[in-house]
């Protein structure tokens, strides 16, 4: 008597464990469901953010550095348009900083984020060597900000206006 009523309150009690472990499976699944419509969509903010960045600094580097849209974005490796191409990808970095990932830049230039991460140390550490350099940038990135602020108006998170010669004349 005593087994057989242990057996049965065993089984009610495997029963539930098991029923706990569907549900709490059922609660991870749809967890993990819920981080990964969060993320697609945090990332979709982050590519309606890159769209205008990255068009302006093409424009900008594209006209300086004589080097087409498309050579830009293409896969060469000429040095001359590998250069304009960091620049490029550093200008991106430099106007949006942390709110454009560089897995998103990466995606923009069709190439890897490694790529975006090497491009942007290498630009900086040129810039910290030689300040005619680093003022290049300076105007370069003035230039796509004008471009950006008179385009969208709101496309830079935080700045109403842009003095290019000044700096930010006034946030939002």
């Amino acid at each position: 008597m005593i087994n057989s009523e242990f057996e049965t309150k065993l089984a009610e009690i495997q029963t539930l464990v098991h029923q706990g472990m569907s549900a709490l499976a059922q609660a991870e699944r749809m967890l993990e469901h819920c981080q990964q419509r969060w993320r697609r969509e945090q990332e979709n903010v982050r590519w309606e953010a890159a769209g205008p960045v990255v068009a302006a600094c093409l424009t900008v580097v594209s006209a300086r550095y004589s080097v087409g849209r498309d050579q830009l974005l293409g896969r060469s490796r000429k040095q001359r348009q590998t250069w304009a191409r960091h620049v490029a990808m550093y200008l991106v970095r430099a106007i949006a900083g942390e709110e454009i990932s560089y897995p998103t830049i990466a995606s923009e230039f069709n190439r890897d984020h490694s790529t975006v991460i090497y491009a942007v140390d290498s630009v900086q550490k040129r810039a910290d060597r030689e300040p005619v350099f680093a003022r290049h940038l300076e105007t370069l990135k003035a230039e796509a900000t004008a471009m950006l602020v008179a385009g969208a108006g709101t496309a830079i998170p935080g700045v109403s206006e842009w003095d290019p010669m000044n700096g930010v004349v006034s946030a939002a």
